[in-house]
């Protein structure tokens, strides 16, 4: 199977990639990948999808995107205008959202995640009353997909879910920081205390040891070359064989016995590398799906 990526055009050139995405374009072309533009305005602010993918050939086969985040609706638009041309996403939009959205994962990892709630709206009365769900103790608020981490105190971390008041005001907070941004409704979870070494200065976000992964149809991309060491305990391989998207990422923190549980599932289109080396991401990308 061969498959054809898209990343998104530059916002005030159409013809070139977005700067954020040259490098990863550079190494897919390094990696005999070929690829196209889609145009991230005319599908998200314009809402234009055929538009949108009129740089992608008909007929060029199963596509995967390499681009930013978009929400289901948008998601679901572009799959539809690629399938017109011939083009059909290999993340079907049900599995997109699956992998973007922590209530559609959360129950297949819930042994190895922290513990979880969530709302579909954004209002007070849904938030007060979904941290009374919670155990006692610290917590952290995001959303479906994004937390505040660059603003630790202020709107992520939450230090007693029982002192309401002050749990509150940090929800507000990321609610008022994610504005339109704000993906599906809040999700609280349990503060995991992973050990930490220090935190960070601009933050005060504890660091701890973590490390992304990509999986394709469960099996981890050699980006590194001990990806399936830090997926050896039993309950993470279980929870792995019951993924329902072909392509995830898994963020992972170390424990103090020196295992590894999840952070979060991410869609694999549109989690970024990080520091890992796009090189070695595009050709392992190319020999599992070729592979398929």
């Amino acid at each position: 199977m061969t498959v054809h990526l898209l990343f998104p055009t530059h916002p005030l050139a159409s013809t070139a990639v977005d700067p954020d995405f040259a490098e990863e374009a550079a190494a897919a072309s390094a990696a005999d990948l070929s690829w196209s533009l889609v145009s991230f305005e005319a599908l998200v602010h314009e809402g234009a999808p055929e538009r949108a993918v009129r740089r992608v050939p008909e007929g060029v086969g199963p596509c995967l995107y390499r681009g930013w985040m978009l929400k289901p609706a948008a998601y679901g638009a572009l799959a539809d205008a690629l399938a017109a041309r011939g083009a059909p996403m290999m993340v079907k939009p049900d599995e997109y959202v699956y992998g973007h959205h922590l209530p559609g994962w959360f129950a297949d990892f819930s042994e190895v995640t922290a513990e979880s709630v969530w709302t579909t709206s954004a209002g007070p009365e849904a938030a007060r009353e979904a941290l009374a769900r919670l155990p006692d103790g610290a917590a952290l608020v995001k959303d479906y997909v994004k937390s505040a981490k660059h603003r630790w105190h202020e709107a992520c971390y939450i230090p007693d879910v029982r002192d309401v008041d002050a749990a509150m005001a940090v929800i507000q907070a990321f609610v008022a920081e994610q504005g339109d941004d704000l993906n599906g409704g809040l999700v609280l979870r349990s503060f995991r205390d992973y050990p930490a070494h220090g935190v960070t200065a601009r933050t005060g976000m504890p660091m701890i040891d973590e490390r992304r992964t990509f999986l394709w149809h469960g099996e981890p991309l050699r980006i590194v070359g001990d990806e399936h060491r830090l997926l050896q305990a039993p309950a993470l391989r279980a929870a792995i064989a019951r993924l329902r998207s072909p392509f995830v990422s898994l963020d992972l923190a170390r424990l103090a016995d020196g295992s590894w549980e999840v952070i979060e599932v991410g869609d694999g289109q549109v989690s970024g590398l990080r520091d890992l080396d796009a090189g070695r991401f595009f050709s392992q990308l190319r020999l599992v799906v070729g592979a398929a």
